[in-house]
């Protein structure tokens, strides 16, 4: 029989409390799938009397992260911990000690991500962030993986639940601004400081990451061009309906030439029209996450599905250590090398500035 997949788990707050609640509930169908039972060994958190949906043993609790990245007999280290560091320097860590990383935290790819995948290449281990990017929409490993095969020049999305349920709000209610981020917040769809929604440095965190795996440059956060969706009014809206469009927070990535790359995240006109003169997008509502990707020979895919909250967080979490599950270095089984990554030392030429063309993508 198989050795079990050993995890540690670092940051168990709402996003951590899902994964660990999905892998009890889902324990029966994750060990028939499995060829190694996914075998939770370690949680790390800095406040382990906080209440939480699901309890867990306090002999597997420990406020320390180095009880986990220190641990020599696991597998897997998974980091929620989420912010740049601590998170960084323990993924990091993890992957120098042989341990295979699992991930949802999009700032730390945005700006390190090149050198961490080094890093796991060079120890010929796997660094895996499926998470990181639309929630549980597996546009990550759809890109790496399926569509590995096409050259990708052009990446659109909405890949931010919180400004696309604030925009959808004012669209259907007739809300302001603050009525409808309000009410997000109401509905926990938004945290008491969304600056980084509203203002897009979330999804320019994710756009970042897809088009460096697309496009094979080391694109970061600070190259997205981002203007923030609060200036948008009731008037603006309704001039906009009157129109069959709509106004979604899109982010844009497009490979233009050899080595030029614009790319941004932006409030967005969108055709709203019936049939196939509508936009794609305009028809992502509420919390949900659309992604348009674009190359050849494929044409355009779009990847649509929920971007955020603990269950499909949880859901992308679970893919990535089944995937794992199916290797094992014991029995000369090892993980495969990603057949996208993104390189150190090949920046992009950052081209083509979209405010010459506001309030319009495409």
């Amino acid at each position: 029989m198989a050795k079990p997949l050993k995890l540690g788990l670092m940051g168990f707050g709402t996003i951590g409390s899902g994964v660990v609640q999905a892998l009890r509930d889902n324990a029966d169908l994750l060990d028939g799938r499995c060829p190694r039972r996914l075998d939770l060994r370690w949680v790390a958190d800095v406040r382990p009397e906080r209440l939480r949906l699901v309890e867990l043993d306090s002999a597997r609790l420990t406020t320390n992260a180095d009880d986990v990245v220190g641990d020599a007999d696991l597998d897997v280290v998974i980091e929620l911990i989420g912010g740049i560091e601590p998170a960084r320097t323990l993924v990091e860590q993890a992957l120098l000690s042989g341990k295979h990383v699992v991930t949802a935290n999009k700032a730390v790819l945005a700006q390190h991500g090149a050198e961490l995948l080094d890093v796991a290449a060079r120890k010929e281990v796997r660094l895996l962030f499926e998470a990181a990017v639309g929630g549980g929409v597996p546009v990550v490993r759809g890109l790496c993986e399926c569509l590995a095969a096409n050259r990708i020049t052009r990446i659109e999305g909405i890949l931010n639940g919180t400004c696309n349920y604030i925009l959808s709000a004012m669209a259907a209610g007739h809300l302001s601004y603050d009525e409808a981020l309000a009410e997000a917040k109401n509905l926990g769809y938004a945290e008491a400081d969304s600056t980084a929604d509203v203002e897009g440095i979330d999804a320019a965190n994710k756009i970042a990451i897809l088009a460096s795996l697309a496009f094979g440059y080391d694109i970061r956060y600070g190259d997205v061009y981002r203007e923030g969706i609060g200036a948008i009014t009731q008037s603006d809206m309704s001039r906009a309906a009157q129109e069959d469009i709509v106004i979604k927070q899109c982010a844009l990535a497009e490979l233009l030439e050899q080595d030029c790359v614009a790319i941004s995240v932006r409030p967005t006109l969108l055709s709203a029209k019936p049939g196939v003169s509508g936009h794609p997008l305009a028809r992502i509502d509420g919390v949900n996450n659309g992604v348009i990707i674009s190359g050849q020979p494929i044409g355009s895919v779009l990847f649509a599905g929920p971007g955020a909250g603990p269950k499909p967080t949880a859901s992308a979490v679970l893919s990535d250590l089944m995937w794992l599950a199916q290797f094992d270095q014991e029995q000369d089984r090892k993980a495969p090398p990603p057949f996208l990554t993104i390189p150190t030392g090949r920046r992009p030429k950052i081209c083509s500035d979209p405010r010459a063309d506001p309030l319009k993508h495409g």
